[in-house]
C-alpha cells in the first residue's frame, strides 16, 4: 500500500496509507492499478519499455531512409523524425547555400 505511481520514491506530502484504513481494498488497488492502464483495459508501456521501442523504430526508419536516399538523406533526420520530409530537404538546401554564400559575401563587403 505504501507504493504509487512516482518515478523513484514516494511523492512528497503524500502520507502512506495504512492497510487498516482501507474499506474496499480491491477497489483500491483497482483504482491504483489504472494509472498504468488505458480507458480499454490495456496495460501501457513502461518508461524503459518506451524509449527502447522509439529507439527501434527511429533505427528503422533511418535504415530504410539509407537504403533508399543514401546516409545523407538519414543524417537529415533529426532525433524525434522517423520520415524524411521534402521541408526537412528544403530546410537543409537553404542552409547549405546560406553557408556557401557567407564567403562571397564577405569578399564583396570587403572590396567595398
Amino acid at each position: 500500500m505504501d507504493h504509487r505511481p512516482g518515478l523513484f520514491s514516494q511523492a512528497s506530502g503524500v502520507p502512506v496509507i495504512c492497510p487498516g484504513h482501507i474499506a474496499a481494498p480491491q477497489a483500491f488497488i483497482r483504482s491504483r492499478l489504472a494509472a498504468w492502464r488505458t480507458p480499454d483495459g490495456a496495460i501501457l508501456a513502461g518508461h524503459w519499455t518506451s524509449r527502447i521501442s522509439a529507439t527501434a523504430t527511429t533505427k528503422t526508419a533511418r535504415r530504410l531512409i539509407a537504403a533508399r536516399h543514401g546516409l545523407t538523406g538519414a543524417a537529415l533526420l533529426r532525433p524525434d523524425e522517423t520520415t524524411l520530409t521534402a521541408q526537412r530537404i528544403a530546410q537543409h538546401h537553404h542552409l547549405l547555400i546560406t553557408r556557401a554564400d557567407a564567403p562571397a559575401r564577405l569578399v564583396h563587403l570587403d572590396s567595398a
